[in-house]
């Protein structure tokens, strides 16, 4: 759409299209939005824990593999949320009792909302605190390949805090 705005320096009119003076705004002012609102206030940050830590406040930890995942709705605190639930086959369990399939969520993963973000067909290292919510923050973590270097050492870690009851 464009209109006939005066222009400063002649006494005649100049066609302007409203959507370009729109567009140069924004990109004006997107700038400053994004240096207001930092990238760190969105991304998720939690006190760094020993492993033992992490292992002795947990309720269950166990290795599992996700085999399905759903999108559902529950109530939490009086108000309809979405959450993710996380069908699971076990492969291990480190701490507490647990069925060969059983089921955990999650939020849908975001910015800033430790989620895991569990996939279908991944391992996953889960650690349940006083819920069946996987987070970051409880220790939970995922691998490709359970025989890699790094990986491995952390499963036996683990495997050692499991069998010396830490």
């Amino acid at each position: 759409m464009a209109l006939f705005v005066p222009h400063i320096l002649a006494n005649n009119y100049l066609p302007v299209n409203v959507g370009v003076i729109c567009l140069k705004v924004r990109m004006r002012i997107l700038p400053t939005i994004l240096v207001i609102f930092s990238f760190n206030s969105i991304a998720c940050s939690f006190p760094e824990r020993s492993d033992s830590e992490i292992f002795n406040d947990a309720k269950k930890v166990f290795r599992a593999k996700i085999i399905a995942t759903e999108l559902a709705t529950e109530i939490h605190d009086g108000e309809k949320v979405e959450v993710i639930l996380a069908t699971y086959q076990l492969v291990e369990s480190y701490k507490g009792d647990l069925p060969k399939k059983g089921k955990v969520k999650e939020l849908p993963f975001g910015p800033g909302n430790c989620m895991v973000g569990l996939m279908t067909g991944l391992e996953y290292v889960i650690y349940l605190e006083e819920h069946d919510f996987v987070t970051l923050p409880s220790g939970s973590w995922g691998f490709f390949n359970s025989e890699g270097k790094d990986v491995a050492q952390k499963l036996e870690k683990l495997k050692g805090l499991a069998e010396n009851g830490i």
